[in-house]
């Protein structure tokens, strides 16, 4: 079914006023056509989406959050990098019914990734031993916990946001 859009211009005639009072003769203004209306248009149904999508978009976003993943365990056995996209993505199969929850729940996994980089770190360091860093290393780690801090500050805003705009389009419930 067609979408059928009128496209013509409105001319409005309106009076400017000044500090003098009002200009005698009407100002002709044309104004461009506004975005269609879907409510007046043809086909105002919208198109449903495939069983398929939320699907794909947790494919794609357990990609990214893998990525994340490997970011901060950096350098991590491929094994536990495809054992961490498969649970991610599973996951995201899981709680994603929209591409949007995908989509929030990805923001939300890196900035939660974001968030625990510093500590990470410090494991790391624990782990191989180390019982007091060295001032190379306190330096490192006091970059890596302020990056950590903005990047979790920016993903877990987005996911608010996302969640935000769900909610916002989810009518009241009827009573």
């Amino acid at each position: 079914m067609p979408f059928i859009i009128p496209f013509s211009a409105e001319v409005v005639e309106w009076q400017t006023r000044t500090f003098e009072g009002r200009v005698g003769k009407p100002v002709r203004v044309q104004l461009p056509p506004s975005a269609p209306n879907p409510s007046l248009c043809a086909s105002s149904e919208r198109i449903p989406m495939s069983e398929w999508t939320p699907k794909l978009n947790a494919v794609a976003a357990g990609v990214v959050v893998t990525f994340g993943f490997t970011m901060v365990w950096n350098p991590i056995p491929v094994s536990w990098a495809a054992m961490a996209g498969v649970g991610f993505t599973a996951l995201l199969v899981w709680l994603g019914s929209t591409p949007r929850h995908v989509w929030g729940w990805a923001c939300l996994f890196l900035g939660l990734e974001s968030l625990s980089w510093p500590a990470v770190e410090l494991l790391k360091l624990r782990m191989s031993g180390m019982t007091e860093p060295s001032e190379d290393q306190m330096k490192e780690l006091v970059g890596t916990a302020f990056l950590g801090v903005v990047f979790a500050t920016f993903w877990l805003t987005f996911a608010y946001g996302v969640f935000r705009w769900i909610k916002r389009d989810v009518p009241p419930p009827q009573n």
